[in-house]
C-alpha cells in the first residue's frame, strides 16, 4: 500500500512539471488526474485536489472539449485527436488516449505556433498584394497611356483617309484597341480595387457585384451593416475580404454554374461575420476537395486571425463562412 502511494505521489509530482495541460477520467466521468498546467488552460481555481473525483463536466463546462466529453463517456472510452481547438483566447491540440482504468487527455497549447504561421502567411500575401498594385500601376500609368497613343495615332489616319477599304480596316483596328484598352482597365481594377482604398469595402463589393452581375448574367443579394466610414476595419482585413468573395463567386461560377448568390457580411460586436452561398447544382456527392481557390481563402482568412469553413448545403450549393476578429470603433 506504500508503495503505490509512493508511485501515485511520484506521478503527480512528474506531472505537475509538465507544460502539457494532462487530464485523465474514469469510465464513469470522475476525474483521476489533472495538473497544473490543465488548471491555467481551463481557468479554474483552487486547489488540485479538490477536483479530483469530481465530474469532469465541472473542469470543461463551456468550452468546446465539453461535448467531446460528453461523446467519450457515452461511447465508453475512445481515441482521438483533434487540432487546433479554441478554449477560450487559445489554440490546443488535443490527444485522447483510453486506458485501463478510462480516459487520458493531453492538451498542449500551440497559440505561438499558429500565430507565426499567419504571420508568415500574411507576408506572403502582403506581398502578393504589392506585386498585384505594382502591376495595376503599370498598366494604369504605362500601358494605358500607350494603347491611348496609338488610338488616337489611328482615329487620325481615319480622318486624313479617303479610301473606304482602308477606312474599313482602321475603325476595326480602332475597335480592337478599345476592347483592349477596357480589358486592361477591368484587369487593373482587379488586380487592385480603387474602389476598396476610395470608398470602402461594402462600396468595393456593390461595384464587384454590379459587374459579375453583367458579365455572367447572374443575380447576386447582398446585405450588409457595414458603413464605409467604418474605420474598425483594417485595410488589411477588407482586402482579405474582398479577394474571399471573389473567389468564392469565381468558384460557384466554375463547379456550380450558380445564378444566384447570397453575400453576407456583418459586423457583431469584435467579429466580422461574412457568408457566401450559391443555390447552384452542387451537392455533397460531387468532388471537389481542397482545391486552389479554398485553400487561397482559408490561408487569407487565416492570416489575420480569423476562422473559415466551407462545405455543401443539404439542399443544393455551396456555402462559405469566415469569422474575422476586428477592433471596436
Amino acid at each position: 500500500m506504500k508503495g503505490r502511494t509512493e508511485s501515485l505521489e511520484f506521478l503527480y509530482n512528474l506531472i505537475s512539471v509538465f507544460p502539457q495541460g494532462i487530464i485523465s477520467f474514469d469510465i464513469e466521468g470522475s476525474v483521476t488526474l489533472l495538473n497544473q498546467a490543465a488548471k491555467n488552460i481551463f481557468k479554474i481555481e483552487g486547489p488540485i485536489h479538490d477536483y479530483i473525483e469530481q465530474p469532469i463536466q465541472n473542469i470543461v463546462i463551456a468550452t468546446k472539449l465539453e461535448s467531446i466529453v460528453n461523446a467519450i463517456l457515452f461511447e465508453k472510452r475512445i481515441n482521438k485527436e483533434i487540432k487546433e481547438l479554441k478554449i477560450y483566447d487559445e489554440y490546443f491540440n488535443i490527444v485522447i488516449r483510453k486506458i485501463t482504468s478510462g480516459t487520458m487527455v493531453f492538451i498542449n497549447n500551440v497559440t505561438a505556433l499558429i500565430q507565426k504561421k499567419n504571420d508568415a502567411l500574411q507576408s506572403i500575401i502582403e506581398g502578393q498584394e504589392i506585386e498585384r498594385k505594382r502591376l495595376a500601376k503599370e498598366i494604369h500609368d504605362g500601358i494605358g497611356p500607350d494603347i491611348s497613343t496609338i488610338k488616337l495615332g489611328v482615329e487620325g489616319l481615319l480622318m486624313k483617309t479617303t479610301d473606304e477599304k482602308e477606312k474599313a480596316k482602321l475603325q476595326n483596328i480602332s475597335a480592337q484597341v478599345s476592347e483592349i484598352s477596357n480589358n486592361l482597365r477591368q484587369i487593373s481594377h482587379s488586380l487592385m480595387p480603387s474602389s476598396l482604398l476610395d470608398h470602402g469595402l461594402a462600396s468595393a463589393i456593390e461595384n464587384l457585384i454590379q459587374k459579375l452581375e453583367i458579365s455572367n448574367q447572374l443575380q447576386i443579394q447582398f446585405s450588409t451593416n457595414i458603413d464605409n466610414g467604418n474605420t474598425s476595419i483594417e485595410t488589411n482585413t477588407s482586402l482579405n475580404v474582398y479577394r474571399v468573395i471573389q473567389e468564392a463567386v469565381q468558384n460557384s461560377l466554375k463547379h456550380g454554374q450558380a445564378k444566384l448568390i447570397d453575400i453576407g457580411l456583418h459586423k457583431k460586436e469584435d467579429q466580422l461575420q461574412l457568408i457566401v452561398e450559391d443555390f447552384s447544382s452542387l451537392t455533397q456527392e460531387e468532388k471537389l476537395g481542397e482545391g486552389i481557390g479554398l485553400l487561397n481563402m482559408k490561408s487569407r482568412i487565416q492570416s489575420v486571425n480569423g476562422q473559415f469553413k466551407a462545405g455543401f448545403k443539404e439542399s443544393g450549393g455551396f456555402k462559405v463562412a469566415a469569422l474575422i476578429p476586428i477592433h471596436n470603433d
